[in-house]
């Protein structure tokens, strides 16, 4: 027997998550007196864990693609090959180790040592530099993006091409704040080399008690899968 578990959100609450009064596993509402659970980072494989083992009523926090069915068949197949890949790899480096070793115990002499020059270290917090990058969404190229220094809150625009140029020389190791409207904020280091930075769509999160529903199917036995082929001959 298989079970496939659905889950969805009704009535999404309006209230906001990152008022809530932080707990272990999410958040508390003061206004409804539960604790809300942010499965946000959670696997697939630890939602379905979670309601499958509670009788609970839950109210949780969801990226909008969670919210769907879950099969623990599937589950069950992911399982397996993963125990499978791991054997295979632990056998692969068992093999390997002892190709290693055979071929150490035949080399004779003494390793040769290469010397290297000493390489001029430079101190990149006192040398400033021009920055200039490219902010891109998924389609491209993204004019009008605001690149600012955090903490000093000075920054430019992108040009229609997506690029921008700071007109002052910043340091290596300052950090940029990259934002824009209907993207997901993006903090990024300054470094010698052009910067290429990719903004993604900002997520859509659900919030709310969480409707399960579940579904059971039984395997056919073997009787069962014979008359069902010669009913689809």
């Amino acid at each position: 027997m298989h079970q496939k578990t659905t889950l969805s959100i009704n009535t999404p609450c309006v209230e906001k998550f990152d008022n809530f009064l932080q707990t272990e596993k999410g958040g508390f509402c003061t206004i409804c007196q539960k604790e809300v659970i942010d499965f946000r980072n959670w696997t697939d494989e630890a939602i379905a864990n979670h309601f499958n083992t509670t009788t609970q009523k839950t109210c949780g926090l969801f990226k909008e693609a969670q919210l769907k069915t879950y099969s623990r068949e599937k589950n069950e197949m992911l399982l397996k090959r993963k125990s499978y890949l791991n054997i295979g790899l632990a056998s692969f480096s068992l093999l390997s180790l002892f190709a290693v070793g055979t071929a150490s115990a035949q080399t004779k002499g003494k390793p040769e040592i290469v010397q290297t020059p000493n390489q001029q270290k430079q101190n990149p917090q006192t040398e400033g530099i021009i920055v200039r990058g490219v902010v891109y969404d998924k389609l491209g190229p993204l004019p009008g993006a605001n690149v600012v220094v955090k903490g000093l809150y000075k920054g430019v625009q992108t040009n229609l091409n997506g690029e921008f140029t700071f007109p002052k020389p910043l340091i290596i190791g300052d950090v940029l704040i990259v934002s824009y409207v209907g993207f997901k904020t993006k903090e990024v280091v300054v470094s010698q080399e052009p910067l290429s930075i990719v903004l993604l769509d900002e997520e859509i999160a659900w919030m709310g008690e969480v409707a399960v529903a579940r579904e059971y199917h039984s395997k056919p036995s073997f009787f069962q899968r014979i008359r069902n082929w010669f009913r689809n001959e």
